[in-house]
């Protein structure tokens, strides 16, 4: 498993130095951090047990602790190559392309949907890093489409992968 967890920081190093070497603002989606650490961890497992591999307590005990750390961050997205401000102002355009009345505090804005709200705590990290924090309190359709708008304003991590032709 060792060789694994090698190969986990290995690749999480490339993100970074992808991430850092760009020019325009990417965001760093925790949901898809827990996501792909889960599936990693898992095709790790497997792998190992498939060869006849044992798991030490320690192992079990790093990969849950791996696992727990993805969990806490689903909830945060990180924009790296924008400021707070920029976020803020980025959070509200998205708001109001969905007819969702937006209220903005200094650290929070307020989108109001159907049967809730999405309180969103908003946190410069660096001068030209934020943290956003997802606080739901409803599960409604309008809910999932500003998230999927609010991640569109920025460049994902990973390329996005086109099949067929672009004609």
């Amino acid at each position: 498993m060792l060789g694994w967890a090698v190969a986990y920081v290995a690749l999480a190093l490339v993100a970074t130095a992808v991430v850092l070497s760009r020019r325009e603002a990417t965001i760093v989606r925790g949901d898809w951090v827990f996501l792909l650490t889960a599936l990693y961890v898992l095709a790790a497992a497997v792998v190992t047990a498939a060869r006849g591999g044992r798991f030490s307590l320690g192992e079990l005990v790093a990969s849950v602790l791996v696992l727990l750390a993805g969990w806490l961050v689903q909830s945060r997205w990180w924009v790296i190559g924008a400021p707070a401000p920029a976020v803020t102002g980025a959070v509200e355009e998205c708001a109001s392309r969905l007819c969702a009345p937006a209220t903005s505090t200094p650290g929070t804005c307020t989108v109001s949907v159907p049967g809730g709200a999405i309180r969103l705590r908003i946190t410069a990290v660096t001068a030209s890093s934020t943290m956003l924090v997802f606080e739901m309190s409803t599960r409604h359709r309008k809910v999932e489409l500003f998230r999927r708008l609010l991640a569109k304003q920025y460049r994902a991590v990973m390329p996005t992968i086109k099949l067929g032709s672009s004609a």
